[in-house]
């Protein structure tokens, strides 16, 4: 069944009359799942796939954050970026920012419940927390913070869950409060926009690269 869901998205791509480039990659994603899907039925090593799917996913956040800061390669992944009034949304290397928020969301929990060593284990949920946060996606945190509350209740070591789900959250909260300090507009996630219906202009000229000392009439 999912082979057959794949190819009909590869040839729903090639009929696609527009957007054929942002078509293609969503086929490449599905069959990305698709190959995930047979590597999981097929191997019993379970702690090896949770561990792997916690390094590339730290690795996915890093790049994330890079591109946020201007290093990173955002025509490979979308055609523009996407602002909420004048403030830029993280989409790091996925097509629009509640993509990236839909993928961080369900990451953290596998990584922070994998067997990974603590230390690794903490910095990659510091840096997906930090993604999260950055892509302005109020229903990913939603959706996080329902699978959180409901691991402990669905789990035999209700305890022990509870536990792991609340320093999850601690974790949470204070990487949004060093976030917070390198982009003062994250408050604007709980809060609302504190200018209502902002304006912002932007002006692109042919020859944009004008390099003078202040203050000198030319």
């Amino acid at each position: 069944t999912a082979t057959l869901f794949v190819v009909i998205q590869w040839a729903a791509s090639s009929y696609a009359l527009e957007f054929n480039t942002n078509a293609f990659k969503a086929a490449v994603r599905f069959s990305a799942g698709l190959m995930l899907l047979a590597i999981l039925r097929s191997i019993d090593d379970r702690d090896t796939i949770w561990r792997t799917w916690g390094i590339a996913s730290g690795i996915a956040a890093l790049y994330a954050l890079a591109a946020y800061t201007g290093f990173g390669l955002p025509w490979l992944f979308r055609d523009q970026e996407f602002y909420i009034g004048h403030v830029q949304r993280l989409s790091g290397s996925f097509e629009y920012p509640n993509s990236a928020a839909a993928y961080f969301a369900l990451t953290l929990p596998i990584v922070w419940w994998s067997p990974m060593k603590p230390a690794f284990r903490y910095v990659c949920a510091g840096l997906i927390w930090s993604t999260l946060f950055l892509t302005f996606s109020k229903g990913a945190l939603a959706a996080l913070l329902v699978v959180v509350a409901a691991a402990p209740v669905l789990s035999r070591a209700g305890h022990v869950q509870w536990r792991k789900a609340m320093a999850l959250i601690i974790a949470g909260l204070v990487t949004y409060g060093v976030v917070i300090l390198f982009n003062p507009y994250l408050i604007e996630l709980f809060k609302g926009p504190a200018a209502r219906n902002p304006l912002d202009a932007g002006y692109t000229i042919p020859w944009n690269k004008l390099l003078e000392k202040p203050a000198v009439e030319d």
